[in-house]
């Protein structure tokens, strides 16, 4: 019993050990490592500097690399130099600490190797021969296009039998001259990108010939030529150019740089800089280069600015013309009077200017900016709504009042003849038409009103004019005699029909129309004589008509 109860407790013991990982498996690179022999940087009597190019590692354990040194001819065995720094992708160089007595006819040759934990990679073998030729050669200059670079050393032996290149390749050619024969300079090509790096080789022209020698390695400086112009305004875009650009050169503006490009929108340089004028260069590694103008914003005209009409009100929108705001400022602040403001712009371009609740008067426009300050010389007047006369004073509901007064076409107005609101249109500056929807009969004041910015609040003013709305009345009515689904015509003024009556039956089936309304007799409409009744407003005032209408 007891064996068993053992062997129990056991079972989950060793199937709890069989666990699966479910953490991810690394991908095993199995690309093969590229190494590439190139000519020796220098191979005189003096210095010996291989070189080559690993142009791709993989996850191969490394366990050593370095150069094998060979004689064509095998008059000396090969020889094995390890080199101890890590390595990476890229060119690498060695220089051989010791090499043995040649002569200048010799052809000798080494290659690169690379030994990992799986393989033992060669590069292919570079042939070369020593030169009688010794440089000073430079392999960390800089330079911009155009610039000389001066390189020393012993050229006795150079002569037009040797040709400059600019790359490993041999094919682009660039002119030397000598200056002595310890002394020779080239001018920097052109054509090249800021960041990249020129090998300047000496060859002979018969490129069979093995006595290449390195005399220079030179990074491409960017260089940009000052602004073809400096005044601006800040919707501007800057177009710079210049030689060998690239996005490694930065462009200096003000207390900024960016990188080069050759199409900026100047306000995402500025947008948080101050002041109007903004020093402008460049640097590129080397050299840090301002130029000797600033960028200077240009200031639009003060005289420029207008309000589309004569004067606003107080708490409405005006529309501006003339002056552009968005072309020369942002990130401003804007007021009138001691009030502040905002300038606006329509899906369709309609720029406007709201107006606050100040008083009535003159005011400029006051522009504060990070750049500068505006203040317009056109002023806004503010004037508040008023009217000066009402062509009539008496009336029905519907019918149309001139109204003179300080009234602008943008501008939405309505009225309230006693509480009930009343639409009104403008005919042109100055005049406009009211017409009266007030349904309770008598006298009652008039207010005038708009809508404020902040929609749907109003602002109303008190005019010296009142309306005296008449009671309804109908003129007359056609057919006057009718039989059931005749359609009745009927004439009125101020009418306003909340129910309608055919003696005592409710008709629904009700169209108006501009000098009145029409109804249908109803299916269920008795014989006999009736007279048309409207009950109409809040008053229940009743309508009447003076004749009957007939049912037959």
């Amino acid at each position: 019993m007891k064996k068993f109860l053992l062997l129990f407790f056991s079972l989950p013991l060793i199937f709890s050990c069989s666990k699966e990982s479910n953490e991810p498996q690394k991908q095993i690179d199995e690309n093969p490592i590229k190494i590439n022999a190139i000519a020796p940087l220098q191979a005189n009597k003096d210095r010996l500097i291989f070189a080559a190019e690993v142009l791709y590692l993989n996850d191969e354990k490394i366990e050593s690399y370095g150069f094998v040194f060979l004689d064509e001819y095998g008059s000396f065995p090969e020889k094995e130099y390890v080199m101890s720094k890590a390595l990476g992708p890229g060119k690498i160089s060695f220089e051989l600490p010791d090499f043995p007595s040649f002569d200048f006819n010799t052809v000798f040759g080494y290659y690169f190797f690379i030994k990992t934990d799986k393989q033992h990679y060669k590069s292919n073998i570079q042939k070369f021969q020593f030169s009688e030729i010794t440089v000073n050669a430079q392999y960390s200059l800089q330079a911009k296009a155009g610039e000389e670079i001066v390189i020393k050393g012993d050229f006795e032996k150079l002569d037009n039998t040797y040709v400059l290149y600019d790359s490993y390749n041999m094919i682009n050619e660039v002119a030397f001259t000598l200056k002595d024969k310890y002394t020779m300079s080239f001018i920097m090509p052109e054509n090249y990108k800021h960041g990249e790096t020129l090998n300047f080789i000496l060859q002979r022209k018969q490129q069979t010939d093995l006595k290449s020698i390195g005399i220079a390695s030179v990074k491409v400086l960017g260089e940009i030529f000052p602004p073809a112009n400096y005044n601006m305004i800040v919707s501007d875009r800057l177009t710079l150019t210049g030689r060998s650009l690239s996005s490694g050169v930065q462009i200096i503006i003000g207390n900024r740089s960016v990188a080069y490009y050759n199409n900026l929108a100047l306000q995402d340089l500025i947008f948080d800089q101050s002041g109007d004028s903004f020093q402008i260069g460049y640097f590129n590694g080397r050299d840090r280069v301002i130029f000797p103008e600033k960028i200077k914003l240009m200031r639009p005209l003060s005289t420029n600015f207008r309000l589309a009409e004569s004067y606003a009100h107080p708490n409405t929108r005006a529309i501006v013309e003339g002056l552009t705001f968005d072309n020369y400022l942002f990130g401003y602040k804007a007021s009138i009077g001691i009030q502040g403001t905002h300038i606006l712009t329509t899906w369709d371009g309609i720029k406007s200017i709201n107006i606050g609740n100040i008083k009535e008067g003159s005011y400029p426009i006051v522009i504060k900016s990070p750049f500068f300050d505006l203040v317009t010389e056109s002023k806004v007047e503010v004037q508040n709504l008023k009217v000066t006369s009402i062509n009539k004073d008496i009336g029905y509901r519907g019918d149309k009042f001139i109204l003179k007064g300080n009234f602008l076409p943008s501008q939405s107005y309505f009225a309230f003849v006693g509480d009930a609101y009343s639409f009104v249109t403008v005919n042109k500056l100055g005049e406009a038409t009211l017409i009266n929807d007030n349904m309770i009969p008598g006298k009652l004041p008039v207010r005038v009103g708009y809508h404020k910015n902040g929609f749907p609040d109003y602002e109303t003013q008190a005019t010296d004019f009142f309306i005296e709305t008449k009671k309804g009345e109908i003129l007359d009515f056609y057919p006057k005699q009718a039989k059931i689904g005749d359609i009745i015509k009927v004439k009125g003024r101020g009418l306003y029909i909340s129910s309608l009556l055919l003696g005592s039956t409710y008709i629904y089936n009700v169209l108006n129309v501009d000098d009145g309304f029409e109804f249908t007799i109803p299916y269920l409409m008795p014989k006999g004589k009736f007279y048309i009744n409207i009950i109409s407003g809040p008053t229940t005032d009743k309508v009447t008509s003076k004749q009957f209408i007939e049912i037959i």
